[in-house]
């Protein structure tokens, strides 16, 4: 896990990505997932892309959003913006743990 290779504490984690210490402890216990946006801010913190932090999902989708992460990862800020906007549109046709 990053935050153990890292040696950070949750508080660590959430105060270097700009998020509270609960939202990230709902990632961390998957109770919640986080949109793109948020996933951006915790992968900066670490220094590392976003693909990088990408847990197999499963389910319908997966390609598109890997795909969708990648393009993240390469954007300019302008970018990120038009590809936040594009997942977060597939996501309402697409809930996750939906069939197709």
């Amino acid at each position: 896990m990053l935050l153990d290779a890292h040696g950070w504490s949750v508080d660590e984690l959430a105060d270097r990505a700009g998020l509270s210490r609960g939202t990230v402890y709902k990632y961390l216990s998957r109770e919640r997932s986080p949109m793109m946006q948020k996933a951006a801010q915790i992968a900066d913190a670490f220094g590392v892309p976003l693909t990088e932090m990408m847990q197999p999902m499963g389910g319908a989708g997966l390609s598109d959003r890997v795909r969708l992460l990648r393009l993240f990862d390469a954007a300019d800020p302008s970018g990120r913006e038009t590809v936040m906007r594009v997942a977060e549109a597939q996501a309402q046709f697409h809930p996750a743990g939906s069939a197709g």
